[in-house]
């Protein structure tokens, strides 16, 4: 290769190591790389620092302009990398960048109204996902590529790969958060209780780079799933091959853009649904020649085949140094077709500020930048809720006032204003979440996408994701004005019900659902269970959590419900599941223990009672929780004292009652 470019690189310190690839490729084939970017709280600062010792950031602000990194760096570069990081930094100047300007955005399925708002600045914003790529081009963007990465991971375990002596069966390592994660965290749970089979599950979060190529280089199988959207690969795929673990992954929804195919049976394990996965687990591990034949092919695949630095340079060949020379008149006709001005931008940088960074003052200071914004209805609204999440109550209440009086049935001012007071509950919150029959009623013919679009009081992460996939299923008009409308109505709906349930009107506490809302659910069947319709309440429960992972307060709840029905088989077996996947040591875990001793008396086998009693009495005095493969421990402060006395006291008396 001849040619070596100048490339700044605007990201985080640490990096994200997924996409620090493409940085650490960039040098690893000979190019100028200077990185620019704040300090960050991802990941593990000093165990980055030990392992790249020789990277190193020039710091930036968060909303420095480009133009000013730019005289900073000196010579200028032949193209700009901008790589979203997990905090907030966005130079307002971005979009006119001199030079090329290439954009990782990142988590497409998670936050596609912030992307969506945002890529049309960038030359080149690929997209590891062929979908993604196609649902953008058919919108008419021309920038998104699909460039899959997903198997060049430069991190490497210690030592040599032993493909053979591995003592963990399973492996997961990352974001347990069901909100975020919902999908995958479903399957997690299943992953977990494999344990009732005797296989060794190895499934933690925190565990960061050499501590999870660590985890990776013992275990025979890693499994992934991506968590949110359609199945599709992640950078676990890389991860786990490069330290000769099979992986076991949903199948994809699509796999295109990769160096060569992954080849199912050959370098990767794919699974339909889970009872699927749970045979191939067992077939392999009782298989251990035909488990490590794909081991070694797998590893040979991103070791010896396709290295990973080589995908990174087919990037830039295929991609960067293919982009027209006409790349800033395109720009600039990309910008005006989607209606991009100044005001525009800065409300779109509003939106990354708050949900990607999680920046309310710097959202705020981006929608005062706009002209005029005292009188601007959709930048006030939205000035609102950024000055209650910077802690100025009186502001928000004075821009509310303002945008209602001008506009009584603005549908996202009065959304974020009922979804507010709902929080607030009594009788304040039952009026504003009646408002959804306002929003209900409104000439949805009238209304532009500025009335719904914006920033919204976060009611719940569950919420966050129906956004998102309003902007995946709906190009913008009135198809997408609609679907957010329709969400605005049911998310107050369903905070009408919940407080009917707390004012104890259960007959009035019916809840229009979403076809897979667990939580939801669970508060149709705490209505069901007051009214006596135990039977009812039984079904929504065990749907509930079916739907919604690691759901304890659910969990509990069923478990309780089949006790005083008398189903101790089926309270036995549940109570049993639910305590090999919840991995927390905490009052959930104590609460659960308490229940599958009355469990087991109900079931007449007092004996197992006692002894599920006294485990948890050991887990509340140690704080541990042996998983085989690794220890939790309770962090300090995880219960009151208060909570331990209470515990105390409950595990006593319930050992008691089996003496007596």
């Amino acid at each position: 290769m001849s040619r070596r470019d100048r490339v700044l690189v605007l990201h985080q310190y640490p990096p994200t190591p997924c996409l620090y690839t493409f940085e650490k490729g960039l040098r690893e084939n000979g190019h100028d790389v200077v990185s620019v970017g704040p300090s960050g709280t991802y990941g593990d600062a000093t165990q980055f620092r030990q392992i790249e010792p020789d990277c190193a950031y020039l710091p930036a602000e968060p909303t420095e302009t480009l133009a000013s990194i730019l005289n900073r760096i000196g010579d200028p570069p032949d193209w700009v990398f901008y790589l979203r990081p997990s905090q907030a930094f966005l130079p307002p100047d971005l979009a006119e960048c001199p030079v090329p300007l290439v954009g990782w955005l990142e988590d497409e399925f998670k936050f596609a109204d912030v992307d969506q708002h945002l890529v049309y600045n960038y030359d080149l914003a690929p997209t590891a996902y062929a979908e993604i790529s196609e649902l953008y081009s058919a919108r008419g963007l021309d920038n998104r590529p699909c460039v899959n990465y997903f198997t060049a991971s430069w991190l490497m375990p210690d030592g040599e790969i032993d493909f053979a002596d591995r003592p963990i069966d399973v492996s997961f390592i990352g974001h347990l958060d069901p909100g975020q994660t919902r999908l995958r965290c479903r399957e997690l749970e299943q992953v977990m209780r494999l344990r009732k089979d005797g296989v060794k599950v190895y499934v933690r979060e925190g565990l960061y780079l050499r501590q999870m190529m660590d985890v990776y280089a013992r275990s025979k199988f890693v499994f992934q799933h991506s968590g949110q959207g359609a199945p599709n690969l992640t950078y676990r795929v890389g991860e786990a091959m490069t330290c000769g673990a099979v992986l076991l992954s949903k199948r994809p929804n699509r796999a295109e853009g990769l160096p060569s195919p992954l080849v199912e049976g050959e370098h990767v394990l794919y699974y339909d649904d889970f009872d699927h996965a749970r045979e191939l687990v067992r077939h392999y591990l009782d298989h251990e020649d035909e488990r490590r034949a794909i081991a070694e092919n797998g590893y040979r695949y991103v070791r010896e085949q396709h290295p990973w630095g080589d995908p990174v340079q087919a990037f830039v060949e295929q991609h960067v140094w293919t982009l027209p020379a006409d790349y800033r008149e395109r720009r600039r006709e990309r910008l005006a077709r989607f209606g991009v001005n100044d005001r525009r931008r800065r409300i779109d940088h509003a939106r990354s500020f708050l949900i990607h960074g999680n920046r309310p003052d710097l959202a705020k200071a981006s929608l005062e930048a706009v002209p005029d914004w005292q009188g601007d209805t959709s930048v006030l609204t939205q000035h609102a809720l950024m000055s209650l999440f910077a802690g100025d109550a009186a502001t928000f209440e004075r821009d509310m006032n303002a945008v209602l009086s001008a506009r009584p049935d603005h549908p996202l001012a009065t959304f974020n204003r009922a979804v507010l007071f709902y929080q607030q509950r009594g009788a304040v919150g039952l009026d504003a979440a009646r408002q959804a029959a306002s929003l209900e009623s409104a000439e949805r013919a009238t209304l532009s996408a500025e009335d719904v679009e914006g920033l919204y009081f976060p009611p719940q992460m569950r919420f966050r994701m129906e956004v998102s996939r309003v902007y995946l299923d709906h190009p913008s008009g009135s198809g997408r004005i609609g679907a957010l409308l329709d969400l605005f109505v049911y998310q107050l709906r369903k905070n009408l019900g919940v407080i009917f349930y707390e004012s104890q009107q259960f007959e009035d506490a019916v809840l229009e659902l979403l076809p897979d809302d667990g939580d939801a659910l669970a508060y149709r069947a705490r209505c069901l269970t007051q009214l006596g319709r135990l039977d009812d309440a039984l079904r929504d429960y065990r749907e509930a959590v079916a739907l919604e992972p690691f759901f304890i307060t659910a969990q509990i709840e069923l478990g309780t419900l089949l006790i005083q029905l008398q189903r101790g088989d089926e309270a036995v077996d549940f109570l049993e599941d639910v305590l090999l996947s919840h991995l927390k040591p905490d009052a959930g875990r104590l609460q659960l223990h308490l229940l599958r001793g009355h469990a087991y008396v109900v079931r007449g086998e007092t004996a197992k009672a006692s002894e599920a009693w006294r485990e948890g009495m050991r887990e509340l005095r140690t704080g541990l929780v042996d998983w085989g493969t690794w220890t939790a421990t309770r962090p300090p402060n995880a219960l009151s004292a208060e909570q331990v006395a209470r515990f105390q006291q409950a595990f006593r008396v319930a050992v008691a009652s089996i003496r007596q």
